[in-house]
This record gives C-alpha cells, sequence and structure tokens, in this order.
C-alpha cells in the first residue's frame, strides 16, 4: 500500500492505472481506495493543477444518482453539503409564451427542497478537491501528461505517456488499465467498439460572471408569479424549453452561471451559432427575455459539441480494461443523467477489479454487465431520440416531463443507488427489466410525439405544475434513496408500463385531435392514479 506522500514520478508498475483525472476517474480512485484499500492507484492527467475555477466541463448539474455517487460511493457526503450548491430540484419554463413576457410561460418545479436532494457543481472546485482528497487517500496523481498508447495484454498492460513540459515518454506498466479520458475515448477508438447514436443533437454554451437567477426576467409587480415557488428559482436547474431546444440556467458556487443552447441538430444547426455572437443573435430571435438578460454580459468562456451523444458495443473486458463515463458513452444533458452512467460504470469497474482479484471474474460475468450497460444507454438515448421537436408543445411537454423523470426515479437512479452492480445473479432480471422499460418507453414516445405532431390548434399553457403535487410519480422520488429489492425495481417497471399504455392508448382513440385548450384533459382523467396534481395554481389542463 503506498503512503499518500507527493511524488516526483510515477512508478513502473501499478494495480490499477487511470487515464484521465475528470470527475470519473477521480471518483473511481476514491471508490477503488475504500472498498480495495491495498491496491495501489496511478492516475494519468493531462492537465496541470489547480485548474480554474468554472472549467469548462459537461455536468455541472447533479441528479439523486450521482449525487449518491459524490456522497456515499465517495464519500464525499461533508464536502459536498458545505462546498457546492444545494439544487432545488429540475425547473422547466414551456415554450409556447416564450416570447410574450416570461410570467406566461407554464412552468414545473418544486416549491421547496425535496427530501433526497441533490446539487450544482462547480467542476473546477469540485476537481481541484477531489485531486487532494486522492492524493490525501494514497493515490498517485501525474499531472501535465499525455497519455500516447496502451498496449493490452493478458494479465498485464503498458501505459506510455508523454510529459508536456520536457516532451519526454515513460512508461508504466499496469493489471488494471480504466479510460477516463471523456470524449478522446481512446480505447473505444483503439478497439472499434464506439457506436453512433441515433440522436443527433448539438450544443453551445457559456459561463458568465454573476448571479442570474430567472427571476429577474418577470417584473417585480407580477406577485402571484414570485410568490407561488417559496424558495430561490436560482437553486433550480433553470431549463427553458422551445420547438427544437432547450437551455439551461446553472448557478455554480464560484458565483458564475453556465448558460447553454442544446439543439435538434436538423431543426437548430450547430453552424448557426457556433460563435458566441452567433449564440447570442440565435437567443435574440429564439429566447428574447433571456437575450435581454444576459447580452451585455462577458462570456468568460465558449464551447462547442456537434452532434454530442454516442454509444459503446462493450465498455467491460476480462483482460484488465474499462471505458468510464464520458470515455464510453453519452446520451443527453437534458435531465442531467450522465452522472448517473458515471456511477454505474464505476460500480461495474470497482465490482469487476474486486472479482479479478479473487479469481472470479470470467466472460460470462463481464458479459452480462456489458449488455446491461448497452441497455440502459440505449433506453436513455431513448428518451431523446427524435424528440426535440415536441419540446415547443406545451401540453405535450408537461406530460413528457412526467414519463421522463418516472423512467428516472423508478430505474436508471436505482442502478446508480442501489448496491444491485455488485450481484452477478442480478445482471439477467436487470437486463429483463431494462428491456422492458425499453419497449415501455418506445410506446410512451411514440405517444408522446404522434401527439405533437398531430393539428390540435393552440395549446398553449400558462401556470404552474408542482412536483410535489404528482403523487405517485413524484412518491418515486420520495423513496429514491431507500433500500429496495429487483422485486421493487420490478414493481416500478410495472407502473411504467401502465403509464406507457394509458399514453398510448390516448393517441390511438384520437382524442389527442381536439382542437380545444382543454385537449389533455381527458389524458390525464386517464392518468389521475398516476399524475394527481395536489397543487395546480392557474394551470389550464
Amino acid at each position: 500500500m503506498n503512503t499518500g506522500r507527493e511524488m516526483t514520478e510515477p512508478l513502473e508498475k501499478y494495480d490499477i492505472v487511470i487515464c484521465g483525472a475528470g470527475l470519473a476517474g477521480l471518483t473511481l480512485a476514491l471508490q477503488l481506495r475504500r472498498q480495495l484499500p491495498e491496491k495501489s492507484i496511478l492516475i494519468l492527467e493531462k492537465e496541470v493543477g489547480p485548474i480554474p475555477a468554472g472549467i469548462h466541463k459537461v455536468g455541472e448539474s447533479m441528479t439523486e444518482g450521482g449525487t449518491f455517487l459524490l456522497r456515499q460511493l465517495a464519500g464525499l457526503k461533508d464536502y459536498i453539503e458545505s462546498t457546492h450548491i444545494k439544487k432545488l430540484g429540475l425547473r422547466f419554463f414551456g415554450g409556447g409564451y416564450r416570447k410574450e413576457g416570461f410570467e406566461k410561460r407554464f412552468e414545473i418545479g418544486d416549491v421547496i427542497f425535496a427530501r433526497n436532494t441533490s446539487y450544482q457543481l462547480d467542476r473546477g472546485v469540485l476537481e481541484n478537491d477531489l485531486r487532494q482528497f486522492c492524493r490525501a487517500a494514497g493515490v498517485h496523481i501525474a499531472e501535465g501528461v499525455s497519455v500516447t498508447d496502451i498496449e493490452l495484454g493478458d494479465k498485464s498492460h503498458a501505459v506510455t505517456y508523454v510529459n508536456s513540459a520536457d516532451r519526454k515518454s515513460a512508461k508504466v506498466t499496469c493489471r488494471w488499465v480504466v479510460d477516463a479520458m471523456g470524449r478522446r475515448r481512446f480505447l473505444q477508438s483503439k478497439l472499434g467498439l464506439g457506436k453512433k447514436s441515433e440522436h443527433e443533437a448539438s450544443s453551445s454554451w457559456w459561463r458568465v460572471q454573476g448571479d442570474f437567477d430567472v427571476a429577474g426576467m418577470v417584473p417585480r409587480d407580477a406577485a402571484d408569479w414570485h410568490e407561488r415557488v417559496f424558495a430561490r428559482r436560482w437553486y433550480s436547474t433553470n431549463h427553458l424549453l422551445g420547438p427544437g431546444y432547450f437551455i439551461w440556467i446553472i448557478p455554480l458556487c464560484s458565483n458564475m452561471t453556465s448558460i447553454g443552447i442544446v439543439t435538434d441538430e436538423a431543426t437548430h444547426p450547430i453552424q448557426n451559432r457556433n460563435t458566441y455572437e452567433k449564440s447570442l443573435a440565435w437567443l435574440a430571435e429564439n429566447e428574447p427575455d433571456l437575450y435581454e438578460f444576459v447580452k451585455d454580459e462577458k462570456a468568460l468562456d465558449f464551447l462547442v459539441l456537434k452532434r454530442f451523444a454516442y454509444k459503446t458495443t462493450k465498455a467491460f473486458s476480462t483482460e484488465g480494461w474499462c471505458s468510464i463515463g464520458e470515455a464510453a458513452a453519452f446520451t443527453d444533458p437534458l435531465y442531467s443523467m450522465g452522472t448517473d452512467l458515471i456511477a454505474i460504470g464505476n460500480r461495474i469497474t470497482t465490482h469487476l477489479i474486486e472479482l479479478d482479484d479473487a479469481n472470479c471474474l470470467t466472460v460470462e460475468v463481464v458479459e452480462s454487465y456489458n449488455k446491461l450497460y448497452v441497455k440502459v444507454v440505449d433506453v436513455m438515448t431513448g428518451l431523446f431520440h427524435d424528440m426535440y421537436p415536441s419540446f415547443g408543445a406545451d401540453d405535450v411537454m408537461i406530460l413528457k416531463i412526467m414519463w421522463d423523470i418516472a423512467c428516472y426515479w423508478g430505474f436508471f437512479s436505482q442502478l446508480s443507488i442501489q448496491d444491485f452492480l455488485s450481484k452477478d445473479d442480478f445482471q439477467a432480471p436487470l437486463l429483463e427489466l431494462a428491456t422492458r422499460l425499453e419497449a415501455a418507453n418506445i410506446r410512451a414516445q411514440c405517444a408522446l410525439r404522434a401527439a405533437a405532431n398531430s393539428d390540435r390548434g393552440s395549446a398553449l399553457k400558462t401556470g404552474f405544475y408542482n412536483f410535489g403535487g404528482v403523487s405517485r410519480v413524484t412518491d418515486l422520488r420520495a423513496k429514491v434513496t431507500e433500500g429496495k429489492s429487483i422485486e421493487d425495481i420490478a414493481a416500478n417497471i410495472a407502473f411504467l408500463e401502465q403509464f406507457a399504455q394509458a399514453l398510448s392508448s390516448f393517441v390511438s382513440s384520437g382524442e389527442h385531435d381536439a382542437a380545444t385548450s382543454d385537449e389533455l384533459r381527458p389524458l390525464l382523467e386517464k392518468l389521475s392514479a398516476y399524475l394527481t396534481p395536489v397543487e395546480n395554481v392557474g394551470i389550464r389542463l
């Protein structure tokens, strides 16, 4: 076991080499130190610390599952709660009135902080601190080095890297090598395992200095709007919806605000906003209130990701390598589920290393984890594929948001939070449940898409829909961190199948073609067992 003292040069051999010191690699190192403290670990990272606050990285908004990764799996509960911003959940503003006054847009969100809360992360602050936590735990970190090759062997691998300061090359050997180098996707490319995603969306985003609260876009004399949410909306991950796009507004603990535009590539091609100036012009046309709010601010940075989604055919191997985080797959930032994929990948990687240490690692076991991981990515992607054009349909989006987050709280989050991924005999039933959810989701999204594409007349919505007023769906969140069995997850999937059936039946009946402002009332009545508003202030449904 190493001592955690600062080192000048890496050793020649380690048990585990993690390539990349981002969120995935650093949290994996902490998990491994907690569960396999005798293992020697080296992290190779090209960026020399300390990295700046507000660094331009995906993953500033955490889910309940992502929060569990940091608080429990990485052992950082006190740190997260004391340093980063407690999150007032996800908040959505409809696109129907986006050019007629912000206060007219329908709003979905929390009134108060939920019991199972999550956080907004300044990734620069977080990753600087994670490096220090790793060093204190005995993890060696070599900064300012770039991995140039990974030679995979039977029981030993060789990782070649170059020092950016003197351009000298060095090599280290290990039993396990983990690719956590993000979108470079080194092992996926080397082994030909990457898979194109059918979801084609792109993003541009930047940071501005200061505290930007969406409430600033609503006149102070609109008392009802301001008073219907008790906590500041600033604490939420705020989303502005529109036809073919959404926008995020996220506060950071470094007194910065992250603003991102995410669009369907076919509807709003990235070439129309691949500079900060173009993005502002795009806001002026599509989101005039937000444009007026930020137009005079200086962008601290700017980044574009074209067609950001991708998949994998294999992320784990009996040969002693794994791809985790964005080095394996990425779906979409709308519900911030990227940290759940990190948690899932980290859990699987840690377990496989434990099995290998006990001489119990088999091809069959690894293949079961690969099948589950690939299926989870597929089902997650299905929430977004070909659905962005529906984002401008207020009535449909109210239902889609409820469906999507029910999928998250009922299944995806449970892979991050529960200890299912350390039990080999759970993988087959989990895969079966994921396959059932995939079928239900296809049915639900088809129904929602058909409703959005129909000639329904005016379907603009206004008012407020409280997450806390949705009894059955929000009940999933209230119990999201409670211990559960496979049978409990099966019950969640059965509920989601009923939900999807109700959506599908409504659409096939033709009721969605009714061109009235109350067109969704029949659907909500059919879903009353699942979506029962407790507090529903002014929304016209």
